[in-house]
């Protein structure tokens, strides 16, 4: 599986990615608080849905803390 990140707007406390899942195509949209280390899904994007969050959750948290949250990021899981 592949997911795709491209960030919106990055601030002292969080940081706004849009998102593809199994495609380029960044349809949906998430904020990551810094502070908390949790993850707001604003729009779940096309092929993923709050169904599949529960089985293979969005890895923002391997997105900021492992990769520093850079402003394009491919990630492979599984």
């Amino acid at each position: 599986m592949w997911w795709y990140f491209k960030k919106e707007i990055e601030d002292d406390k969080t940081v706004t990615y849009r998102y593809g899942f199994e495609s380029k195509e960044m349809t949906g949209l998430f904020v990551y608080d810094k502070k908390t280390g949790e993850t707001a899904i604003i729009k779940y994007a096309e092929h993923h849905s709050e169904k599949d969050q529960v089985i293979d959750p969005l890895p923002a948290y391997t997105l900021v803390t492992k990769y520093g949250a850079p402003d394009e990021k491919m990630i492979a899981i599984g």
